[in-house]
């Protein structure tokens, strides 16, 4: 595993070996304990259903993901990912194909989708579509989300530089070039600033990318931050960008709306199932410099807009209080657990 943390290659491999010991445990469990039901949740990838299903009870599949794509008009900055992004493509198409998979994924009681895209992937292949449900894969503990005296700094900040912040592994899916392209056109003038804050393969690439396009002022790399620290820089900030090329999900956005910070992000994947023009920004395009052009604008609009980012951040803070706390999860899932 250590192997992948440090270049991001490997998961799948890795991830299909855990499956057999886990899958001779729990059969060895359920011999003793006759569950009641088994609920495969980890990993959230579609492609990975393990061997679960083999046991007679009954079994709940997902959250899944993994069938997002990089949308065409962007697939420029995969251009020196192309070999890995058709392989993962072909595996894709592999995996749906192959009929030990398709009688796998048929025989789970509910199946949980948590985007759009591996929902419609996946859907023509399974015969009971009644099973099928959205449902995205993060939540938070309740105690993290910050109360009172957040939502006081929100509703009473006095006019500052805005801040945008970005957290995460630096690799070139997360779209962080797609990001550097738009703050190369944003008005130079306008007082803001960027903070990324994490480390990866693409750290080098893109500290040199910023310099060639003279935002070496404006953007900000943290490196490597412990849980600790990222809450502060959560505290600084007043939105959060979440550019990524194609995303399962991501435990970023949970924790963003967790300090009342609205997120920019392009309206794909869990995020676009998230996100709501009420906590953020979703955006859509037919071109690269489409994309790059509305991304630019909305930056430049909550840098004139103080005031609507405070807004925005309200309801993001509320809505995570609302609907994605680990408790409220807990609640709804036992409704499920207990039909049937």
């Amino acid at each position: 595993m250590n192997f992948y943390y440090k270049t991001g290659k490997g998961f799948l491999v890795y991830q299909k070996l855990w499956q057999y010991p886990a899958y001779s445990m729990i059969k060895k469990l359920h011999k003793i304990y006759q569950f009641d039901l088994i609920h495969h949740v980890s990993t959230s990838d579609f492609r990975l259903i393990g061997f679960l299903y083999k046991i007679n009870t009954r079994y709940l599949l997902g959250p899944i993901g993994g069938a997002q794509q990089t949308p065409k008009p962007l697939k420029y900055y995969t251009r020196h990912n192309r070999a890995e992004e058709d392989i993962r493509s072909l595996i894709n198409k592999i995996t749906i194909r192959n009929p030990r998979y398709k009688r796998a994924i048929n025989k789970a009681d509910s199946i949980f989708f948590t985007n759009r895209e591996t929902y419609d992937f996946l859907l023509p292949h399974i015969k009971n579509k009644q099973k099928c449900y959205l449902l995205l894969d993060v939540a938070i503990e309740k105690e993290k989300v910050l109360m009172t005296d957040r939502i006081a700094r929100l509703s009473n900040q006095p006019e500052k530089i805005m801040t945008f912040i970005w957290s995460g592994r630096m690799v070139f899916r997360k779209g962080l070039s797609l990001l550097i392209d738009a703050l190369s056109i944003v008005d130079s003038e306008l007082k803001y600033q960027v903070i990324l804050c994490g480390d990866g393969p693409e750290s080098d690439y893109l500290k040199e990318s910023c310099n060639k396009k003279n935002l070496n002022k404006k953007v900000i790399f943290t490196g490597k931050l412990s849980y600790e620290n990222m809450q502060k820089y959560y505290d600084k900030a007043d939105l959060f960008i979440f550019p990524s090329l194609r995303e399962t999900t991501g435990t970023v956005l949970v924790e963003a709306f967790s300090h009342g910070l609205p997120v920019i992000t392009l309206n794909q994947g869990g995020a676009a199932l998230m996100v709501t023009d009420q906590e953020g920004f979703l955006i859509s395009g037919n071109s690269r410099e489409e994309y790059i052009m509305k991304l630019a604008e909305i930056m430049e609009e909550c840098i004139r807009k103080p005031e609507l980012v405070r807004e925005k951040g309200l309801a993001a803070y509320k809505k995570v209080l609302d609907n994605y706390t680990w408790d409220k999860k807990i609640s709804f899932m036992n409704e499920i657990y207990k039909k049937q």
